[in-house]
């Protein structure tokens, strides 16, 4: 006698049953998926990157290719994706180029840069490098920008190197490091960040190590002297130069 064939299937009694996250047995339960974070958004981002990273500077430029056009330009916007220049010379051949033509310029700073014509006006027009450029003039305009921050550093540095104010209450009191610890009175005639320059009839010669003030008062050594008085500098730099210091 044969026997009957085995059911296709067999029911799984775990199927039916809903079982409670904290249930035993229970398979656990899935992290909820986070959000997707727009692809709009992420362009966005993008963009805003590669803008901050762009110059409005002048560089001189000069088409190389095609060869059959004279042109001379300045560029008068710079990012990896985009480049815009106005005219130096209107040159007949590169009026017939047509949108999308493949075209080369020498940048002053940059170098070679090939990409496509993606604009023309009056006054200028505008190429799109090829992606093999992006990442050439990303790395320049990281190095120009960090030359203009160097450059404000150093202004700023000069700057607070070179102010000088003259104090509204100027009378002072010093005391010598290595004397007795005399208070001596003078006048503040000069202020800057780092020296400053007193009015006395006791001349102190250079080399001299002094305490300019009180509470607690600066560290100092006598640069110079002359007749009616003498020049130190602060161990110190003054952060805040205001003429509403006091040194006594």
């Amino acid at each position: 006698m044969e026997k009957s064939p085995k059911p296709p299937h067999r029911f799984n009694i775990w199927s039916l049953v809903e079982l409670d996250a904290n249930s035993p047995g229970a398979p656990p339960a899935a992290p909820p998926a986070l959000p997707a974070r727009p692809l709009a958004d992420l362009q966005h981002r993008t963009m805003q990157s590669i803008e901050t990273r762009a110059t409005t500077r002048p560089f001189k430029a000069k088409c190389v290719m095609p060869s059959n056009v004279n042109l001379s330009c300045t560029t008068t916007k710079v990012q990896p994706d985009w480049i815009d220049f106005a005219y130096g010379n209107r040159d007949p051949g590169f009026e017939a180029l047509g949108i999308e033509t493949r075209i080369g310029f020498e940048l002053d700073f940059f170098g070679t840069v090939h990409g496509a014509l993606r604009r023309k006006s009056e006054k200028g027009f505008s190429i799109s490098p090829e992606i093999v450029y992006h990442e050439i003039l990303l790395k320049k305009l990281l190095e120009l920008h960090a030359e203009a921050i160097r450059f404000e550093e150093e202004k700023s540095n000069l700057d607070r190197l070179t102010a000088r104010v003259t104090l509204r209450d100027p009378e002072c009191i010093y005391q010598l490091i290595d004397g007795d610890r005399t208070l001596h009175r003078a006048k503040v005639v000069m202020l800057s960040h780092e020296i400053a320059t007193l009015r006395t009839a006791r001349i102190q010669r250079a080399g001299t190590r002094l305490l300019l003030g009180s509470n607690p008062g600066r560290t100092a050594t006598v640069l110079r002297s002359f007749e009616t008085g003498f020049t130190v500098k602060f161990d110190t730099m003054i952060e805040a130069l205001s003429e509403d210091l006091k040194f006594c």
